[in-house]
């Protein structure tokens, strides 16, 4: 019996955390497309933090991008240590990146095109 309640608490809580992250109030695990681009951006004015900008074709202005930062279950922008921080936590959802777009300007940061994986 014990076995069986931590498996399902087990469960429910994976559930919860993967529901939990939402692109445009969508949560991130609903977002059934084959590319992404991911865009982290500097959240703090020391650049010690980074948010998420997911465009996944749901149209956003990009001068306001509230549409497009992933946000946590409280509505709040998620937090990242660095990009590469950001880039890795959606590769949980699935995704692999195909490609990096550098850009120019240290100020614009780069770009992450991914692939949703093929499931087997």
């Amino acid at each position: 019996m014990k076995r069986l309640f931590c498996s399902l608490l087990l469960i429910l809580c994976v559930k919860a955390i993967s529901h939990s992250q939402t692109v445009s109030d969508k949560p991130i695990s609903e977002i059934d497309v084959e590319y992404i681009e991911v865009i982290p951006d500097v959240y703090s004015s020391f650049k010690t933090k980074h948010i998420l900008l997911i465009d996944y074709g749901q149209g956003f202005n990009r001068t306001f991008r509230k549409d497009c930062v992933l946000k946590n279950e409280k509505g709040e922008a998620m937090l990242f240590n660095s990009p590469m921080h950001a880039v890795n936590y959606i590769c949980q959802f699935g995704y692999e990146v195909i490609n990096v777009i550098k850009r120019e300007s240290d100020l614009d940061g780069d770009r992450y095109l991914l692939k949703r994986v093929k499931k087997q």
